[in-house]
């Protein structure tokens, strides 16, 4: 989320489609239109750790805490991750670097 925030709003016409909200009007559905297809991944951020179901739900679930699922995540990121090798370029600019000192 700060990421995006970080980020800022686009002012630019085609991100404020005022056009649009022209079109639509106040009491519109903007839900349909390409333009909210085309953008709304971009300006909407949901966050994948936290419960978004209600009381019940989340009792019913277990009543994991925030804390467990972060715990979780990471074990299972530390687990199943496989990045990608370095170019070997890029590998030996890195320990040339490191083995300078600089």
């Amino acid at each position: 989320m700060g990421k995006r925030f970080g980020r800022g709003v686009d002012l630019s016409p085609e991100h404020l489609a005022l056009d649009l909200i022209h079109e639509v009007g106040p009491e519109g559905n903007y839900l349909t239109k390409e333009h909210t297809l085309k953008y709304f991944r971009e300006e909407f951020w949901f966050p994948r750790l936290l419960d978004h179901g209600n009381y019940d739900v989340w009792l019913a679930r277990g009543s994991e805490s925030l804390a467990e699922k972060a715990q979780q995540t990471a074990k299972k990121i530390l687990r199943d991750h496989s990045p990608e090798p370095l170019d070997p370029g890029v590998r030996e600019k890195l320990e040339e670097i490191l083995l300078r000192g600089d």
